[in-house]
């Protein structure tokens, strides 16, 4: 073994007794909670992704989820909305969600600790890996929110066009939207045809809760629908060959994204050529030819 093998070994030893220890604690509690009956604060809701599973049990046993950060009203709305957006348990509240952040900031800080002890800079990463940790949560949040967009996006043309077809077969636009939320596509965009429906039956009216659905999708095809349906409503016209023409131009406008996204391909393929073909090409064209020259000068 080397000097480097040697200098890590204290620190995995200490991460393998501190792991034995913590697993016959836990496998402890909760026997004991069993036998006496009750719910384990621990258990994780169905629904949330890896990172917010792995954190929980860690966050309720300390009580970090009852921690009430000093936070503005409408940040804590904000982050409450995005969260219900992705349709996750109802329990995974913003609360829930910065304490699994400082969870998650805690765990970088000790994963950097084998690094730090087996080199002395390392120390000056440990922060760089609790921030890398604590921003993972808004990356994935930022991401989630924008693959419901684009999803949302891809079926709007198809959702229009059903509407034409109920429409030009008679019936309302209400019913028509009533259909297309039943029988459509999965996804999103149904999702929000159905809470569109429920703000009706709940008071709202139509402009308005098609203004709410704009808000919630928060892209521009939708908002540019919205916007067209909401004046042909207030003028009285025909909305069956408006939704028509929107069915086409948002299938245009999918057609030249897509084209886009195409061209955009071999720009976002040069950086990995550069950095890992290109240097195994040159290695394997340029060692014989080193080699023959070393053997030459020899």
């Amino acid at each position: 073994m080397n000097a480097w093998s040697y200098s890590l070994a204290p620190a995995w030893i200490s991460w393998l007794a501190g792991g034995a220890v913590s697993l016959l604690v836990w496998l402890a509690f909760a026997a004991l909670v069993r036998r006496q009956g009750q719910r384990m604060p621990w258990r994780c809701p169905q629904g949330l992704p890896l990172w917010w599973r792995l954190a929980w049990p860690l966050s309720q046993i300390t009580g970090l989820a009852r921690w009430r950060a000093p936070a503005t009203r409408r940040d804590a709305q904000e982050l409450r909305e995005r969260l219900r957006l992705l349709e996750l348990p109802e329990s995974a509240g913003a609360a829930e969600w910065r304490a699994a952040r400082c969870v998650l900031a805690l765990a970088g800080m000790l994963a950097g600790l084998p690094l730090a002890m087996a080199w002395e800079a390392g120390w000056s990463l440990l922060p760089v890996w609790a921030m890398i940790a604590w921003l993972w949560p808004a990356w994935w949040l930022r991401s989630a929110l924008a693959a419901r967009q684009r999803a949302a996006v891809r079926a709007l043309p198809f959702m229009l066009d059903m509407m034409t077809l109920c429409l030009e077969g008679g019936l309302h636009f209400q019913g028509a939207v009533q259909q297309a939320a039943e029988k459509g596509p999965p996804g999103p965009l149904r999702d929000e045809l159905r809470r569109w429906l429920g703000d009706l039956r709940a008071g709202s009216s139509r402009s308005e809760a098609l203004r709410a659905l704009a808000a919630r999708l928060d892209d521009p095809a939708v908002r540019g629908w919205v916007q067209i349906m909401i004046q042909a409503d207030a003028l009285g016209m025909s909305l069956g060959p408006v939704l028509r023409a929107q069915a086409d131009q948002r299938r245009s406008e999918r057609f030249l994204r897509a084209e886009k996204l195409a061209l955009q391909a071999p720009v976002k393929m040069l950086f990995p050529l550069i950095l890992c073909i290109f240097p195994c090409t040159f290695l394997v064209i340029a060692f014989p030819v080193a080699v023959r020259l070393m053997e030459a000068l020899g």
